[in-house]
């Protein structure tokens, strides 16, 4: 297999498994010996964590990891106006699109392309977590 970094490939197993037990949590193997250890790995998954738009109700413009192409998933720069906006006011839910003009006119213009880069389901459901 040419594992090149051992620990790397450690923390990429533990982290895969907290996925699956962050979405399963009355599951038994998370009061085990097991889950003690994966805990160990969270920092490793939660910066592998991207929320994915649907209504995005949930996502928090400049708290949340939401943006796919940026660092970190997080927008460059923070909008100090926007500190308790979440994504779907950027969103006009009739027509299932970005609301472009106020994107461009409120973000830098990096920001603003790699926002509207995001695809929008035609039909909204609801945000949720990914590995990015």
């Amino acid at each position: 297999m040419g594992f090149r970094n051992m620990s790397q490939f450690n923390l990429a197993l533990l982290a895969k498994q907290g996925w699956r037990i962050l979405n399963n949590a009355d599951s038994l193997v998370t009061k085990s010996y097991t889950w003690k250890s994966i805990w160990a790995a969270k920092d490793v998954l939660r910066k592998g964590l991207i929320w994915r738009v649907g209504t995005g109700t949930n996502i928090s413009i400049n708290n949340d990891a939401w943006v796919p192409e940026a660092l970190h998933f997080r927008l460059s720069s923070t909008v100090d106006s926007l500190r308790d906006c979440y994504v779907h006011m950027l969103i006009d839910n009739n027509k299932r699109k970005w609301k472009e003009e106020l994107i461009r006119y409120t973000f830098s213009e990096e920001d603003a392309e790699i926002i509207l880069r995001i695809p929008l389901a035609g039909v909204p459901h609801d945000d949720f977590l990914a590995w990015g």
